[in-house]
């Protein structure tokens, strides 16, 4: 569940690697950054369906356990082998849980990404903007001037971004 676009909101910010030299700057609502990152830290560490239950935010591991009872399957027991198979379909098309990067379409005011960042296409999910981290300094007074809080956490962004 994407946070909507509001003012007087704390974003966090950092640079992420999109592959090779690519970087990002990329800004994310902070409750939205610390729930994709825990989804993502509960996919890579968890061992069991135990450990993975624990670390997942409770409204997205309904959604995880809705897909079992969709599909009238039993639910893992706690100490079965955490598998990505667990997962919602949506994962394996790189539509769960939200990808950071694209969702600042709606995060970051349209204007911001119009004058500092560039659009970059995807063969399947669509277009995602690239923000310029030699930038970070105009982009984040344009962010504060435009009622939102930023404040650097690259760690928590490279999390909420798997990385």
């Amino acid at each position: 569940m994407a946070t909507p676009l509001k003012a007087k909101s704390t974003y966090v910010f950092g640079v992420v690697t999109r592959g090779g030299d690519e970087t990002n700057l990329v800004f994310i609502p902070e409750p939205e950054a610390r729930r994709l990152a825990a989804i993502h830290q509960a996919i890579c560490r968890s061992k069991t369906w135990s450990d993975f239950t624990r670390q997942m935010p409770e409204d997205d591991l309904q959604e995880v356990v809705s897909r079992f009872i969709e599909d009238d399957e039993p639910l893992p027991s706690d100490e079965d082998r955490f598998v990505v198979d667990f997962l919602p379909p949506a994962f394996f098309d790189g539509d769960w849980p939200d990808w950071a990067e694209q969702k600042m379409l709606h995060w970051v005011p349209s204007a911001i990404l119009r004058k500092y960042g560039i659009m970059m296409p995807t063969a399947i999910n669509g277009s995602y903007p690239i923000l310029d981290p030699s930038r970070k300094l105009e982009i984040v007074a344009a962010m504060n001037e435009a009622g939102f809080e930023c404040r650097e956490d690259e760690e928590l962004v490279k999390g909420a971004c798997r990385q």
